[in-house]
């Protein structure tokens, strides 16, 4: 999350992690920390945050500033079940991701299957999120939204994310949920002349638009 970086900043940090990895740490931190003089709430959070990663990292190093990498242990058991207990319901901390629903979707069912969950997602789950997805499918213009429709226009972005969740889930119900026709519609809807692609209607255009569009078609076969 550091932008300002000089090539000193950036030679220095490349020496720290191949030699001292807390050094490196700390360059980053402070690197990041001052790199503004503009104060905001976020970067006070994002300070916070920092801070406190620093504190973890640092339970983890010894004597002689290496990584005891024996003690960095992840747990995989614990991601599985704080990943599958948010797909039924979020805290209040989220609302500010309400445009970013099929997101949240998409980024607990990846990392549920990644991590290879012993147990699979009940079928009441699967089809609450089907449903759920559904809902945020315009039916009038095609792609997904960021949270049920009415209220929110489709986006190539969470387009992306609903896709391959419902990819993810890969069962007939699932599949069946994608308006593909309608899909298409806005696929190409959204790309432009010069071959680039707005990531909504009347929006940006950039590298995210591409790879999102591409995605999506290769996913669902609308490579014509």
């Amino acid at each position: 999350s550091c932008f300002f970086l000089s090539q000193d900043h950036c030679d220095n940090l490349r020496a720290g992690f191949c030699g001292n990895l807390q050094w490196a740490a700390m360059a980053l931190y402070w690197t990041c920390a001052t790199s503004s003089e503009v104060h905001s709430h976020t970067q006070e959070e994002q300070q916070r945050t920092e801070e406190s990663c620093l504190k973890c990292f640092n339970m983890w190093l010894n004597l002689d500033n290496t990584l005891q990498r024996d003690a960095v242990l992840f747990k995989r058991n614990e991601h599985i079940s704080y990943c599958k207990a948010g797909l039924g319901q979020l805290g209040e901390g989220y609302s500010s991701l309400d445009a970013s629903r099929p997101w949240l979707c998409y980024w607990m069912l990846h990392a549920i299957e990644l991590l290879r969950s012993p147990t699979p997602l009940p079928a009441s789950t699967e089809i609450a999120i089907i449903d759920f997805l559904s809902q945020c499918q315009d039916r009038q213009g095609g792609g997904f939204c960021g949270g049920p429709v009415p209220g929110q226009s489709a986006h190539l972005a969470p387009t992306y994310a609903a896709i391959n969740a419902l990819v993810t889930i890969g069962s007939e119900a699932a599949y069946s949920a994608i308006d593909r026709p309608l899909l298409r519609q806005f696929l190409l809807r959204m790309k432009k002349p010069d071959g680039s692609f707005t990531m909504h209607d009347n929006g940006e255009s950039d590298v995210r638009g591409a790879y999102c569009a591409l995605a999506v078609a290769t996913l669902t076969n609308l490579m014509d």
